[in-house]
């Protein structure tokens, strides 16, 4: 089920950030898959991390933007 499978797709990604809290990639598509399920505090926090870590990453500006514009 698509539920199923973005519970598994969450637990892979919170797996990969506990071996690499720094990891782009990671930060990115779990903040961005948070912000497509509505919980936009806990997708503000990944995006930000990202954005601290970085400065700037393809495939930010729009998810930020995103968290910012609701604020």
């Amino acid at each position: 089920s698509e539920t199923g499978d973005a519970e598994k797709a969450k637990i892979a990604l919170d797996e990969a950030l506990t071996q690499d809290p720094f990891s782009n990639e990671a930060l990115l598509a779990r903040g961005s898959m948070l912000l497509r399920k509505g919980d936009f505090a806990g997708g503000e926090v990944d995006l930000r991390k990202l954005y601290e870590i970085t400065g700037g990453y393809p495939g930010l500006a729009s998810p930020l933007g995103r968290v910012l514009l609701r604020k």
